[in-house]
Formats: structure tokens, C-alpha cells, sequence
């Protein structure tokens, strides 16, 4: 029972722990794609940016085709903004998306402009569920050839989805654990069955000395530390079963040698 329980904690712990691990890296890969794809983004931005004469314009049609293609395989949605949280492009054609007519607060957008932005939310709720976001900003080479951000690229990815791969992580977990859980106890149970078997014969035996039958052996099969010790509780029966014979030796002579004598003195 004690060897099976603590099988069962270590597991329970291993699970924890694994759990806890590959959630922290499947976030970290998570936001690092994210990341990548809002860059690569950006820098397509940047290359096709022209300036009017009045404000820089983008290449809307072009940039949503490829956001589309950068949302399906990171199963995100990557939206650029303007300098004020203005949507400009959005890699989601539906209507009712919300990144569609949503303005990001200054909140996200400064550090977004200022450098980057990483964070777990609703983005000012503009989504309804938490969602990892990541903003980069949008720089181009001004007239006097100092940089100018003219907006930036966020790209945001559904938590949920978190949620259900850390449920398939758990229900796999489960499953192997408990088919391992159950190998190992079979294995455990026959092992100690087999370790104790030597133990219960030896008590066995030990009740039968205490009742005089000084003939009963224990097998000593094997040659571990149960085998040693079987073979020394047969010695020890060897020389009990001695000791006793000697013994009743000893009273049946002197029984015999004080008979006559007494029978004399019986008779005067």
C-alpha cells in the first residue's frame, strides 16, 4: 500500500509539474509566432509604404492578403492600426469581427508605438475573452531621414485555445498515468508477494516451534537477504530441533538410571 501510494503521488506530482512546463512553453511559442508574424507584417507595411504629400498611405489589398495568410497558420487575427488605435487592415473579412471598427486605447498603443507590446487581456475589451497580444510598431524613413512610426501591427490569438490544449494535455496525462499507474502496481503487487513469501512462511514456522514441531524448513530459494535469512532461521531451527532431542534424551536416562533405585527405596 505505501509503495503503491507513492507511486501514485509521484505521478501526480510528475503530472503537475509536466503540465506546467509544457503550458509555460506552448505560451512562450504561442507569443513568439505572434510576435514574428506581426513583424513580418510590419515590415511589408514598411516596404510598401509611399508618402502623398500629405500622410503616409498603405497597400491595404496587398497587406490583407498576406495578414490572411499569416492569421490561418498561427489561427490569430492581425489587424494595423493607425497612430490613434484606428483600424486600417484587417486579415478578418467578417463584418462582425471586432477587430473591424475597434480603436485601441492609448493604453496598448503607446507601448505598441514605442517599441512592443506583449500582454494576455481583452485588449481594452475589444474582445470579449482574454486573448495574447502582441503589437509591433510601424517605422518609415522620413524626408530628413530620422524614422517616423505611422502606426502599428497587432496580432492577437484566442486564450481559449490554451484552455483546450491544456485539457487534451491533461486527459493524455490521465490516461498514460493510469495505465502506468496499473502496470506498476501489478508489478509491485508480485514483487512483494513474491519478497514476503519467504516472511510469512518464516512466521508460520516460528508458530509451529512455539507449539514443539521443530520440523518445519522454510525454503530458501534465492540468495538476496530473504534467502540468508531463511537459511539462518533453518539452522536455527537445526539446532532448536538438537537442543531438543538432547533433552529428552537427557530426561529419558535419567528416568531410566533413578527407576530402579527408587523402586528399592520404594520397597524398604
Amino acid at each position: 500500500r505505501i509503495t503503491s501510494l507513492i507511486i501514485l503521488v509521484s505521478f501526480l506530482c510528475l503530472g503537475l509539474v509536466m503540465i506546467f512546463v509544457v503550458s509555460q512553453y506552448w505560451q512562450t511559442e504561442k507569443r513568439d509566432l505572434l510576435s514574428r508574424n506581426a513583424r513580418s507584417v510590419a515590415e511589408l507595411a514598411e516596404s510598401t509604404a509611399f508618402f502623398d504629400g500629405t500622410q503616409y498611405n498603405l497597400d491595404g489589398n496587398r497587406l490583407q492578403a498576406f495578414m490572411t495568410v499569416f492569421a490561418e497558420s498561427s489561427d490569430s487575427e492581425i489587424f494595423l492600426t493607425d497612430r490613434g488605435g484606428n483600424r486600417l487592415v484587417s486579415s478578418s473579412t467578417d463584418s462582425e469581427s471586432p477587430a473591424q471598427d475597434a480603436v485601441v486605447a492609448s493604453a496598448y498603443m503607446q507601448p505598441a508605438l514605442s517599441g512592443g507590446y506583449i500582454g494576455l487581456g481583452t485588449l481594452g475589451g475589444i474582445y470579449q475573452e482574454a486573448h495574447y497580444v502582441v503589437g509591433v510598431p510601424i517605422s518609415v524613413e522620413g524626408l530628413a531621414g530620422r524614422d517616423i512610426v505611422i502606426g502599428a501591427v497587432f496580432a492577437a490569438s484566442n486564450a481559449r485555445l490554451m484552455d483546450g490544449y491544456r485539457r487534451n494535455i491533461v486527459k493524455m496525462f490521465l490516461f498514460a498515468a493510469l495505465v502506468t499507474f496499473l502496470v506498476s502496481f501489478a508489478v509491485v503487487w508480485v514483487f512483494s508477494y513474491r519478497m514476503a513469501r519467504p516472511l510469512r512462511e518464516m512466521a508460520h514456522a516460528a508458530r509451529e516451534f512455539g507449539s514443539g514441531n521443530f520440523s518445519v524448513r522454510v525454503n530458501a530459494s534465492t540468495d538476496d537477504e530473504i534467502g540468508q535469512l531463511a537459511l539462518a532461521f533453518n539452522n536455527m531451527a537445526s539446532s532448536l530441533a538438537t537442543s531438543e532431542n538432547v533433552r529428552r534424551n537427557f530426561i529419558a536416562n535419567v528416568s531410566h538410571e533413578l527407576k530402579t533405585p527408587m523402586t528399592t527405596i520404594s520397597g524398604f
